[in-house]
């Protein structure tokens, strides 16, 4: 019997589901556990997937490249330095469009620049991870949070109040 590359099945799961166990992967394929564990081990070898579990709840994940971390001074700091330093080169080879880019662009530097003007912190930290589908960004500052700075500007008793505020709307603390 000829082999199958159960790697186009694998891929389409984790895509799905963003994990998935022997089981699944077996049913998906029709065929058996120790043939698709098999496959598994291959996978691992490769670096394509990492396990994550152990024993019945075994479950295989792509594996991320570690993170990128830099600091920032947020006084007059630049959302296209950051991005540049960090993110363009996630986003090369012809697999990624320019509308990817674009997105990817614009929710990034939405939220840098929300931490920047609205946080009142000096410091940032961004984070970038990435693997062959995905990336993903994290930006941590050490300023005041959204609900405080509602409840402050408004003059409200409490943090909840400030979600109630904000989901009615937009709100301005200007």
């Amino acid at each position: 019997m000829p082999r199958r590359d159960l790697w186009p099945i694998i891929s389409r799961l984790l895509d799905l589901y963003g994990s998935a166990s022997s089981g699944e992967i077996a049913r998906a394929a029709k065929l058996s556990r120790e043939s698709v564990n098999r496959h598994l081990r291959r996978a691992l070898a490769r670096g394509d997937i990492v396990s994550q579990g152990a024993g019945c709840a075994l479950r295989y994940v792509r594996r991320i490249e570690p993170a990128k971390h830099l600091r920032f001074k947020c006084a007059g700091l630049g959302d296209d330095e950051v991005w540049s330093k960090l993110a363009t080169p996630l986003f090369t080879g012809p697999q990624v469009t320019e509308e990817a880019k674009s997105i990817a662009r614009h929710a990034f530097t939405a939220m840098l620049d929300n931490a920047i003007e609205h946080s009142g912190s000096e410091q940032l930290s961004v984070s970038v991870e990435s693997n062959e589908r995905r990336v993903g960004f994290e930006i941590i500052d050490q300023g005041v949070g959204v609900f405080q700075k509602v409840q402050t500007a408004l003059g409200l008793a409490e943090p909840a109040e400030a979600i109630l505020e904000l989901s009615k709307g937009k709100v301005t603390t200007s």
